[in-house]
């Protein structure tokens, strides 16, 4: 259930939407080697930590769009917007009742505004961690619709 958009002139990958349908009794486990992909998981883990997005909207599934990404050099063009939008027209049609993001940047987070999410909880990253992420300023939101 994962779209990209790709330059017909150049045949190059331009922009990505990844997502996954997650189900209410998945287990979420974080079982992660890497240490640094094992801290970003946790924080993103975080972020749904008082959330029950599938009590939320009533549903047992929901759509995940965990990497949205477009070439700089595309930007501007609406790609985002159309990935999010081509993928939560797929989830319609898997019945899926919902759609969630973690916004990490505020490049996404407009993208997702864009497409009806609303910010059910953000975190800042400084107060997350202000040693690994003390370089780092912004903030993360949890954003989420019905499909």
């Amino acid at each position: 259930c994962s779209f990209v958009a790709y330059d017909m002139q150049t045949n190059e990958l331009v922009g990505i939407c990844l997502n996954e349908i997650k189900s209410k009794n998945d287990q979420h486990i974080i079982n992660e080697p890497n240490e640094k992909i094992h801290f970003i998981l946790h924080l993103l883990d975080h972020m749904h930590k008082n959330i029950d997005l599938f009590h939320e909207f009533k549903t047992n599934s929901l759509l995940h769009i965990f990497i949205i990404n477009v070439d700089n050099n595309y930007r501007g063009y609406g790609l985002a917007s159309r990935l999010i939008s081509a993928s939560i027209e797929h989830a319609k049609k898997l019945n899926v009742g919902g759609a969630y993001a973690e916004a990490t940047s505020f490049y996404s987070l407009n993208c997702f505004k864009q497409q009806g999410f609303e910010i059910y909880h953000q975190i800042n990253y400084s107060d997350y961690d202000s040693i690994h992420l003390a370089n780092l300023s912004g903030q993360c939101q949890l954003v989420a619709r019905l499909t």
